[in-house]
């Protein structure tokens, strides 16, 4: 499994570069995964009131909620990448986030700022907002996912961790 990780603040386009991404490897017909590490004290992927939101609160460690066209697995703890590795079988696992992480990533940024607090050894591109002003920094290349998608995917296959 190719795992391609990308980091930034918010409204970065980490978002928007890694749906991009998903697109083409499932337009070439990989098992594509996606994990998201999300920040917010507000977040909560069950409606309140909902029976999957009771079983929670009435103390379920695992909630599966299965529907017509998905299914769900919650677990009501956050868990470590590794954690969630074992649990995970695609051909390519996008990552979001994750920025405590030491291994091969794209930054994402709108502004040099950004760039001097996120990018580290272990940075190999850098995409997002800040591609539309910048061809590369402290000899990393810049790339604009619309114009410079073809790049960015080999860099990504040849950069980021294989993980079995």
């Amino acid at each position: 499994m190719l795992l391609i990780n990308a980091i930034g603040f918010s409204n970065s386009g980490k978002t928007t570069l890694l749906e991009v991404m998903a697109k083409h490897f499932s337009s070439q017909g990989k098992n594509v995964a996606v994990i998201k590490d999300i920040h917010s004290e507000q977040y909560q992927p069950e409606k309140e009131e909902s029976d999957t939101w009771r079983y929670a609160q009435a103390g379920a460690q695992l909630v599966v909620g299965r529907g017509m066209q998905d299914t769900v697995f919650h677990w009501r703890h956050s868990q470590k990448l590794l954690e969630i590795l074992g649990k995970v079988s695609a051909d390519i696992l996008l990552v979001e986030g994750f920025k405590d992480e030491r291994m091969p990533r794209i930054v994402c940024a709108t502004e040099d700022a950004q760039l001097v607090k996120l990018v580290d050894a272990h940075t190999y591109c850098i995409s997002g907002v800040i591609s539309e002003k910048l061809q590369e920094f402290r000899g990393i290349p810049v790339y604009n996912f619309q114009r410079d998608l073809p790049k960015i995917i080999e860099l990504a296959e040849q950069k980021s961790t294989r993980v079995e």
